[in-house]
């Protein structure tokens, strides 16, 4: 088994589509004008707060430096990236297992076998922002459990950086990182990709792989690899919770500091 904890610098050299990708992804979902604070605004400054405060130009501007610090601090400085393509729309990709124990088994070693199917033999992992993977605190058993084994495998609780792992290493690896991602809402996003693919995708806390495909040619093949590794498209076209009915997921926790 092999994994190697790295920078996300390399991540990117290896990857530049995961770099495209995940560079749109922080513009636009880090982008502190999009939703910039405006005088006269009413706002809760904290969650104390028994009534909004209205904002004077003052106040709007000192919220804004604070936003695109905040913001800066997570966002990635990347170098030359190849130009923008259309994935044509995410595919949301599930397992058919009810039981999420079964499920957390069985993840890695479907990623795996689609990497295989297509003829991957190298996955790269990396969040979504510079947030360290293990920094929230979480006493629900399963992410107790994952957090150690994640730390025995060599990732440290401040580590911010990327990932990469051959195939004999995924099924552990993903068996530990879904009880973060799932129950852990301050936990960063997971993407992950093969070195010279245009697929990306991202896994999800409610138990399904978000995939993104730049080529039309590789989607064809991709969609294949789908369907041998068990894997299925959600019918309408949406995401949604696979072990839970109601919505409510055991053990997920924001940590408010």
């Amino acid at each position: 088994m092999t994994i190697e904890f790295t920078s996300r610098e390399r991540i990117f050299e290896k990857h530049p589509v995961l770099a495209r990708h995940l560079s749109d992804w922080q513009h636009q979902t880090y982008d502190s004008d999009i939703d910039a604070f405006e005088p006269g605004e009413k706002v809760y400054l904290q969650l104390s707060d028994e009534q909004p405060v209205v904002l004077t130009k003052q106040k709007a501007e000192e919220l804004n430096r604070e936003t695109e610090a905040q913001f800066s601090a997570l966002r990635d400085a990347f170098g030359p990236l190849p130009p923008r393509k259309n994935s044509g729309g995410e595919l949301y990709a599930e397992l058919p297992y009810e039981n999420i124990d079964v499920f957390v088994e069985e993840l890695g070693d479907r990623v795996a076998g689609l990497f295989q199917s297509m003829g991957w033999d190298q996955l790269l992992l990396i969040s979504d922002v510079k947030n360290p993977y293990l920094a929230q605190d979480n006493d629900y058993p399963p992410v107790e459990q994952a957090r150690k084994k994640l730390i025995a495998m060599g990732m440290n609780l401040d580590f911010t950086g990327g990932i990469m792992m051959d195939l004999n290493s995924v099924q552990r690896f993903f068996s530990h990182i879904f009880w973060i991602v799932r129950c852990n809402a301050m936990a960063p996003y997971i993407l992950f990709a093969a070195p010279g693919s245009a697929t990306v995708g991202t896994l999800c806390k409610y138990g399904n792989i978000h995939f993104e495909v730049y080529d039309e040619a590789e989607k064809k093949r991709f969609l294949n690899a789908l369907k041998n590794n068990q894997f299925t498209l959600a019918e309408d076209g949406m995401c949604w919770d696979t072990f839970s009915d109601t919505g409510i997921m055991e053990g997920r926790k924001i940590d408010l500091g």
